[in-house]
């Protein structure tokens, strides 16, 4: 990201996203805020440790946002090496966002004693949504692939993303949620651009999720006056 970042301030498309979850910036403790801010947009960095002076750190995110962050919100809850954020905004205090980059460094222990307790962290919202690069193929076979659906299938949650977001045809960044209206949801899911050369950014539109919520309470309105 620190290379490309001018590349990412023009273009329209991404900045046309309500939020930005951004993976492997590479930012350093020495950059300051300054270099990467962009006019009108709340920008919050999670950095990667630096583990040898003077050496850029390879991963770290970023989040720039046009909607406002929740009181004591963006929070940066790294756990077991797992790098994740978590955001709420101030107008959809029902909806949690979690960014999440996993090392391929990174256990499957690990990884799933991170995913376990950010799942725990998040039942506190009603709706939510974890997004980012888990760096588990689930186009193939492997044993974190079946672990990680199941965590997340028997938590509620469902995997939007289906075709290979890499050069190598691996399907690594994943976008799970609890929203209702699936079929919906699809539509939202269309407006998400995943750039997988040196980061990942997922966009996420607020409004569209905002009234997938709205139709989904009508919807259930609409039901219990049906079935009466």
């Amino acid at each position: 990201m620190h290379r490309h970042f001018i590349d990412y301030k023009n273009d329209y498309n991404l900045q046309a996203a309500d939020c930005s979850i951004i993976c492997e910036t590479r930012f350093a403790p020495w950059n300051n805020n300054t270099l990467y801010q962009i006019d009108d947009v709340l920008f919050f960095r999670n950095d990667d440790i630096v583990k040898e002076q003077g050496e850029r750190p390879y991963y770290g995110m970023a989040i720039y946002s046009r909607e406002t962050f929740a009181s004591r919100f963006t929070k940066k809850n790294n756990l077991y090496g797992v790098e994740i954020t978590i955001v709420k905004f101030k107008n959809y205090s029902n909806l949690m966002v979690a960014g999440v980059y996993n090392s391929p460094r990174i256990s499957l222990q690990n990884l799933y004693l991170a995913i376990s307790n950010l799942i725990h962290l998040l039942e506190d919202s009603k709706y939510s949504i974890i997004m980012g690069d888990f760096n588990v193929n689930l186009l193939g076979h492997s044993q974190n692939k079946t672990i990680l659906q199941r965590m997340f299938q028997q938590s509620g949650y469902q995997q939007h993303i289906t075709e290979y977001t890499t050069d190598n045809r691996t399907l690594i960044d994943h976008i799970y949620s609890n929203l209702p209206l699936q079929t919906l949801l699809l539509v939202f899911l269309k407006h998400i651009t995943v750039i997988t050369k040196e980061f990942t950014l997922q966009l996420i539109n607020m409004n569209l999720i905002s009234k997938l919520l709205e139709l989904n309470q009508l919807y259930k309105h609409i039901e219990i006056i049906y079935s009466t």
